[in-house]
């Protein structure tokens, strides 16, 4: 029995970053493929995951308040939500943030400055992903 996939267009990516030109970029680069939606704060990720979940985040560690990270930990510590992939979109790359990104519960990080090909394909493969998933649940 061959099931029918959600097609990648009809998936709803949340960019957030505290970084207008972040968002523009991102949501620009990805809006022709994909459902994007943004938030400029880390506050904002939960209630809105709550209420319209999307297939994937990608997501800033640093911003003011609260950062990243902490909302990657309470996401993965939520049965509701754990399924979302994040992906982390930094300029730190040092060894310990890159720990600290996995530590969180991150399925992936992308740096910055973004090039447009490497955030085009990773978005692609961790949705394509999280589709088949989905369709086994």
């Amino acid at each position: 029995m061959h099931l029918e996939l959600k097609p990648l267009t009809q998936c709803r990516v949340l960019v957030v970053d505290d970084e207008e030109i972040s968002r523009i970029t991102l949501q620009s680069l990805l809006a022709e493929h994909y459902l994007v939606e943004t938030l400029d704060d880390g506050n904002q990720v939960i209630q809105y995951c709550e209420h319209r979940k999307p297939d994937l985040i990608l997501m800033d560690v640093n911003m003011p308040g609260v950062c990243g990270l902490e909302v990657c930990n309470v996401l993965k510590s939520r049965e509701d939500l754990a399924d979302i992939p994040v992906v982390f979109v930094t300029a730190n790359f040092d060894l310990d943030a890159q720990n600290a990104c996995w530590e969180a519960g991150a399925n992936d990080f992308i740096g910055k400055p973004v090039a447009a090909s490497t955030l085009i394909h990773r978005t692609r493969n961790h949705l394509e992903n999280k589709v088949r998933l989905d369709q086994l649940i």
